[in-house]
């Protein structure tokens, strides 16, 4: 009915593509040096957040393999893994529900991959479902909308080994 319904207002992160960063790379030595840029897979089936956290990612010096589902990110964990070439971190949003949901995928790549290091995001968890996604074996939950510092500093806990 005209006159009734619900206002909805979103509010959105600005990523400002030229913003400072701090003055050391993730494992904590001056930009600058012969350190090879650590590797993030990224799973998210929104586009315009896995874009936006891609960039974001490798405005911070991380080499990144973005997908929007979990079959062509597992197919590529493994042919990456043959390879010899290590994934940092899985960063994965636990609410994809394209082929692989989030959660499944990670528990195929647990399967997989016992070690792996994995964040989840999400933007719908309440107390119960954050302690159930750390005894599954996440290392740390991101919640939408994250800052660029909040995943610098989650990435830069577990790559350091201090999570």
């Amino acid at each position: 009915e005209p006159g009734k319904g619900t206002a909805v207002e979103l509010y959105f992160p600005v990523f400002d593509e030229n913003a400072s960063l701090s003055a050391y790379s993730v494992n904590g030595d001056a930009q600058g040096s012969e350190t090879a840029e650590p590797r993030v897979m990224v799973v998210i089936d929104d586009s315009n957040l896995l874009d936006v956290t891609e960039r974001m990612l490798k405005k911070i010096g991380y080499r990144v393999d973005a997908f929007k589902e979990g079959n062509s990110a597992l197919e590529a964990y493994k042919k990456a893994r043959k390879e010899a070439q290590f994934f940092a971190v899985v960063i994965v949003d636990v609410t994809v529900n394209k082929e692989a949901g989030g959660r499944d995928f990670f528990h195929q790549l647990q399967r997989f991959d016992p070690q792996v290091k994995a964040i989840a995001i999400s933007g719908y968890l309440d107390s119960s479902a954050i302690a159930e996604l750390t005894r599954e074996g996440f290392l740390d939950i991101l919640m939408k909308p994250y800052r660029l510092i909040e995943l610098e500093e989650v990435l830069a806990k577990i790559i350091n080994g201090s999570h």
